[in-house]
């Protein structure tokens, strides 16, 4: 049963595990209905308890609302990707991204329906600052002095199916080392990018450029019950769980 809490219909993805009680793998989902929902499954496991099988699909959600989806043992239609994807690229229904072979970095970030690309540079590129201030930084308004970077060791397409695409880039950096999980979905006009960091740097500040083709920008923050408006002047700002 998955929920929407917000006063907008939305499409979310959801990840669900099913654990049968016999050894068969073969799995489809229905809505309330008893309609087909496009799914791809992540993981199955073969144990003496069963067979658990881990899935991610899109549940289409009405506003403050509910749906029920049911997983099912037993083949269903046939699932058909809409992605295409290589060894520096990944595209879908609503984004083509184009990463640098050699460092990793996305290079182009164009929107399919207007054809325009919207970086103004090599981007989501995690940068090494120096940070010589104390714990709290007083005094400190902006970091600036970069002293390295993260570059690439390796990239693969991990997941390319009716739901979503996957893209694993692994970093490294002076004994540090950095994983991007780039996700492009279907029907969802969202990227998203889980980072998983191991850092040893010391008396180093980590930040994730994205310089824009846009102009005259300005930058707006979650605050508790609203959100703050503030000109993007390269200073630091304190952001909740957007930005």
């Amino acid at each position: 049963v998955a929920y929407n809490t917000l006063s907008w219909a939305r499409t979310e993805v959801v990840e669900a595990e099913v654990t049968w009680p016999n050894h068969d793998d073969r799995v489809h989902i229905v809505d309330e209905a008893g309609r087909p929902v496009p799914f791809q499954v992540l993981e199955t496991c073969i144990s003496g308890r069963g067979t658990t099988v881990r899935v991610v699909f899109l549940a289409e959600l009405p506003a403050c609302g509910y749906r029920t989806y049911r997983m099912l043992q037993g083949a269903g239609l046939p699932q058909i990707s809409e992605f295409q994807a290589g060894r520096t690229f990944l595209e879908g229904m609503h984004w083509r991204l184009e990463f640098d072979p050699d460092a990793g970095y996305l290079t182009k970030l164009v929107d399919r329906a207007t054809g325009q690309d919207l970086l103004g540079g090599p981007a989501n590129v995690p940068l090494v600052l120096s940070d010589p201030s104390d714990t709290w930084s007083h005094g400190v308004d902006s970091f600036h002095d970069e002293i390295g970077r993260f570059a690439a060791c390796g990239s693969a397409i991990v997941e390319m199916g009716p739901v979503r695409a996957r893209m694993l880039i692994e970093m490294e950096h002076s004994g540090s080392s950095l994983v991007q999980d780039v996700r492009l979905y279907r029907d969802v006009p969202r990227i998203d990018v889980v980072l998983t960091v191991d850092y040893h740097g010391e008396h180093e500040f980590l930040k994730l450029a994205f310089p824009t083709a846009l102009s005259e920008t300005v930058a707006t923050y979650e605050t508790p019950y609203g959100y703050a408006v503030r000109p993007a002047e390269g200073t630091e700002e304190p952001a909740q769980k957007w930005a």
